[in-house]
């Protein structure tokens, strides 16, 4: 259950928080790989390269992108415990053509 809390939001809102993006970015789907049972104390690190960003900005044309990103979790001596692929959703906010009309 940590293990899920632990990774959920980290890439959801490193991408939200974009310089200049105006952008939908979603956490669609976590998958686990419990790989063996651990004890104690766990830690995983969460890092994005700013060349790995880059492929991550929203089309401009609206198309969506699932971008993946790995994680894994490690007990106090390094052991793998388990696996984590973070997938997101990542779209432009469509921008509405309509052009409001004054009242009077």
């Amino acid at each position: 259950m940590a293990s899920r809390l632990m990774s959920a939001p980290f890439y959801m809102l490193t991408l939200l928080h974009l310089p200049g993006e105006d952008s939908l970015v979603w956490d669609q789907a976590t998958e686990f790989e419990y790989l063996t049972a651990g004890r104690g104390t766990v830690s995983a690190e969460f890092g994005v390269e700013a060349a790995e960003i880059a492929p991550q900005r929203a089309p401009a044309d609206g198309s969506k992108l699932l971008p993946e990103f790995l994680v894994e979790i490690r007990d106090r001596n390094a052991e793998v415990l388990a696996g984590v692929r973070n997938r997101l959703y990542v779209r432009r906010k469509k921008r509405s053509g309509a052009v409001p009309v004054p009242a009077g």
